[in-house]
């Protein structure tokens, strides 16, 4: 880069506090909602370049009522509380198919309570006798939950009958659901594939 005389790091103009506030509150004008990085945009697209801290700093000066609402907007909504009344209360099921492409899905299945894993395994199809057999070894093991949660896929069908039949219907035996709300089984994937 030097022996072709390029500068990679960027230059900023020089503009003082109060022009830059000044410039803010133009940009600005009334729209409460823009934060740092829509008016650096804007800042750049008129050719004055500056850094984020800035501009922060500047947002804060200029409308500090807007600012600590747009920081209150941001913050991430506070987690449910999980709760259930004890082991073998509810256990979460569900395959991850990350390497269907080896032909491997791995089925797996978590206790909610006391994220005991009462099983793990590592097949070449994703039929629901698969799950079906799964389940049915830690039922040998660790006994007959009360419930059990999965998501809509036709292989977790033969569990959730199974348990319609054993524990009955009307009692919300199989909670069906999107995989995001498995939050005990989702949560397992992150530590099987090493992540967290």
């Amino acid at each position: 880069m030097k022996r072709f005389n390029l500068n990679h790091s960027v230059t900023y103009s020089d503009v003082t506090d109060d022009a830059l506030d000044d410039m803010i509150k133009d940009i600005v004008a009334g729209n409460d909602q823009l934060g740092s990085e829509a008016v650096r945009a804007q800042l750049r697209a008129g050719g004055v370049r500056v850094q984020r801290d800035r501009v922060r700093k500047s947002l804060i000066r200029t409308n500090p009522r807007a600012a600590a609402l747009r920081a209150m907007a941001q913050r991430r909504p506070q987690r449910r509380l999980y709760s259930v009344a004890g082991p073998n209360s509810l256990w979460h099921l569900d395959g991850n198919h990350k390497l269907i492409r080896w032909r491997i899905v791995i089925h797996g299945g978590i206790d909610g309570y006391s994220r005991l894993i009462v099983f793990l395994r590592a097949s070449n199809n994703n039929r629901s006798s698969t799950v079906m057999n799964c389940f049915l070894n830690a039922v040998a093991r660790y006994g007959v939950p009360s419930r059990v949660r999965t998501d809509h896929g036709g292989e977790n069908n033969d569990v959730c009958v199974m348990m319609n039949i054993f524990r009955g219907s009307e009692r919300g035996s199989a909670i069906r659901g999107r995989s995001t709300h498995n939050q005990r089984i989702e949560r397992l994937w992150g530590d099987v594939a090493g992540i967290d």
